[in-house]
């Protein structure tokens, strides 16, 4: 029987969230082993270098098409993830602690961030905490009432099909690239405490 592959929301060690392909029988010491897409894998990338590792550090680099981690704390050659025949990469599969989402489906509705910020996404209904993807439609909403709102902290820029957030009051830290998935949502509001708007 050939496997169920799930897209949806993947933790690493419940302090981010990303979109994922996954086998949920598929594990590694109880963990799951995703896969991501190239945008995917480059906010992946982008989150250890500075999140994670509480950067800046080039913790997650590109040769080419290749994803490079170079742990610090290890002796080790860096771990090189190359794409599959589908190009997705298989970030982490059996050695990092992927959890999965509390439920394996998703719903489609309004949330909000304390009432100030308030849109319709994607998530999953029965998890502790949200993290809702949103359309491009969305998308801008967002950004237009999180500037609106804070204008004097927050900056939500375009860059083609990419959404550009920049802390203004943090100006020493890059600005984090919101690429959409393979279904073209963002994930907006990574960090922000987004609750349903029933």
């Amino acid at each position: 029987m050939a496997a169920v592959i799930y897209y949806g929301p993947v933790t690493l060690d419940g302090k981010a969230f990303f979109q994922g392909h996954y086998d949920p029988v598929k594990r590694w010491n109880g963990n799951l082993c995703p896969s991501f897409d190239r945008a995917e894998a480059e906010q992946v990338a982008e989150w250890m270098n500075y999140e994670g590792a509480r950067g800046p550090k080039d913790l997650c680099t590109w040769d080419g098409d290749t994803f490079v981690y170079d742990n610090p704390d290890s002796s080790d050659d860096p771990e090189r993830f190359e794409p599959d025949e589908s190009g997705h990469y298989a970030i982490g599969a059996g050695s990092w602690y992927w959890g999965p989402p509390i439920t394996d489906f998703e719903v489609y509705g309004p949330v909000t961030v304390d009432g100030l910020i308030v849109a319709t996404g994607y998530y999953d209904p029965e998890a502790y905490r949200i993290f809702p993807s949103f359309d491009r439609k969305q998308a801008e909403r967002i950004a237009e009432q999180a500037t609106e709102h804070d204008p004097e902290s927050t900056l939500f820029e375009w860059d083609g099909d990419v959404l550009v957030y920049t802390q203004l009051n943090y100006p020493d830290e890059e600005p984090e690239r919101i690429r959409p998935d393979g279904y073209g949502r963002y994930i907006v509001g990574r960090n922000w405490d987004w609750e349903r708007d029933d």
